[in-house]
């Protein structure tokens, strides 16, 4: 069984998995792409999606979303805390992954601490054949993950 609730917007498909860390709940996103203009940082202009498909990734506590203060950082983690919310994300990544074998996934970091948490993220991942490119933006640096479905 997946942990995915899918719905459709009228315009693009959504994954979404509610999930909890230290009684904070979180959503994660995956919102299927097949326009470039449609992410939410700015790409090259070369760039090219995926022939696998692409998604875009978004999480954030279900109170930041609740109340419209999107990804404001919350104060109450501690080192485990952090830990166990940033094993809870690569799972749920990873299970979208087998299931939709996608080619790229993008995301975007919305301060230094999260961008820290990506690229741990990321660096960890290489070894199975995702390779990522940061993407430096004005509000927080965008990553493109290449998945070895990738074969563009």
């Amino acid at each position: 069984m997946t942990p995915f609730k899918f719905f459709n917007d009228g315009t693009r498909d959504i994954y979404i998995s509610h999930f909890e860390v230290s009684q904070i709940e979180y959503e994660i996103y995956f919102v299927k792409l097949t326009d470039v203009n449609s992410v939410f940082f700015a790409l090259p202009t070369d760039f090219k999606f995926s022939d696998a498909g692409n998604f875009e990734i978004c999480f954030d506590s279900v109170s930041n979303i609740r109340y419209g203060t999107h990804y404001k950082r919350l104060d109450i983690f501690d080192f485990r805390q952090t830990k166990t919310l940033f094993d809870r994300l690569v799972r749920l990544i990873l299970t979208h992954y087998i299931k939709h074998h996608p080619g790229i996934y993008l995301a975007q970091a919305a301060d230094e601490g999260l961008a820290r948490m990506y690229q741990r993220m990321l660096s960890t991942h290489q070894k199975y054949g995702f390779t990522y490119q940061i993407i430096p933006q004005p509000k927080g640096d965008g990553y493109v993950v290449r998945t070895p479905e990738d074969h563009s």
